[in-house]
C-alpha cells in the first residue's frame, strides 16, 4: 500500500516538473517587467514637463494640487512595481530550489526503486 502511494508521488513529482520550472522562470521574468516598469515609471515622471512648470507656479489651486498629488502617486506607483517585481522574483527563486531539491529527491526514490 505504502509502496503505491510512494510510487504515485514519486510519479506525479516527475510528471510535472517541466512545467512548474517554466512556470517560475516566467514568474521570474514577471518580476523583472515589473522592475523594469517601475524604475521606468519612477524616473520618467519627473521629467514630465508640466510638472516642472507647476512647480514654478505659486497660486494654489485644485487642479494644480490635484496634477502634484498625481505626480506624487505615480511615483509612489514606481516603487510599489518595483518592489512588488522584486518580491515576486525572490518567491520564484525560492519555489525553484525548492522544486529542484524536490525532483533530486524523486529521482533518487525512482532510481532506488526499480
Amino acid at each position: 500500500m505504502t509502496d503505491k502511494t510512494i510510487a504515485k508521488i514519486v510519479q506525479r513529482q516527475l510528471k510535472w516538473y517541466i512545467a512548474e520550472v517554466i512556470l517560475l522562470w516566467l514568474l521570474i521574468s514577471l518580476g523583472i517587467v515589473l522592475i523594469i516598469a517601475g524604475a521606468g515609471i519612477y524616473f520618467y515622471i519627473g521629467k514630465i514637463v508640466i510638472i516642472e512648470y507647476l512647480s514654478t507656479i505659486h497660486a494654489h489651486r485644485l487642479a494644480i494640487s490635484l496634477v502634484k498629488m498625481l505626480h506624487n502617486f505615480s511615483k509612489l506607483l514606481g516603487i510599489v512595481f518595483a518592489l512588488i517585481g522584486v518580491v515576486c522574483i525572490v518567491f520564484a527563486l525560492d519555489r525553484l530550489a525548492l522544486r529542484k531539491a524536490a525532483y533530486r529527491m524523486a529521482v533518487h526514490i525512482r532510481d532506488l526503486e526499480g
